[in-house]
């Protein structure tokens, strides 16, 4: 009972992280490290604590190069060392990153993350079709709707696994 009532806050937070990305453009602090813990708590029903604390270890990992690779890309483009933070990418949408990784196997982060950028840049281009100018792109928004159709897949095609992870991964 303890799990869907994660599951089910967890969905609550990701709808309300949506909304408030598209509508101000920012998340409130707080929400992300709620998920975060949620996450945590989905992902330990059925797991080890120890295992999904390497599991976890590996997706922080990866987000850490992944950034620094954006950094050194951005500053060799330059020829300077270039902050990607506020000008790039927000602080917000760093968070929910990290924090999504307490939520996914390994493989699954990488599906995650990827299928976060591509339905980003399918919402940025629809964007600049409606609109013709777009500032910012609510990255937090798009992660927590892949987050929810990736719920949404695992929920439907498999009802016995643990939330955030395929059996077929490991």
């Amino acid at each position: 009972m303890l799990f869907y009532g994660n599951l089910i806050l967890a969905v609550i937070i990701l709808i309300v992280i949506s909304f408030q990305d598209f509508k101000y453009r920012a998340i409130s602090w707080y929400l992300p490290l709620v998920l975060g813990a949620t996450l945590f708590f989905l992902k330990t029903d059925n797991e080890d604590v120890s295992a999904t604390l390497i599991v976890i270890a590996l997706n922080i990992v990866l987000l850490t190069v992944s950034i620094i690779g954006i950094v050194i890309y951005y500053s060799m483009k330059e020829k300077k060392l270039v902050n990607i933070f506020d000008t790039y990418i927000g602080w917000g949408d760093i968070l929910m990153l990290y924090v999504f990784c307490f939520g996914f196997s390994f493989f699954n982060f990488i599906l995650f993350y990827f299928l976060s950028l591509l339905l980003s840049i399918i919402l940025y281009s629809t964007f600049l079709i409606i609109k013709k100018e777009i500032k910012l792109i609510p990255f937090a928004a798009t992660m927590s709707i892949s987050a929810l159709i990736h719920i949404s897949a695992i929920s439907f095609f498999e009802f016995d696994s643990t939330i955030f992870q395929l059996s077929f991964f490991y």
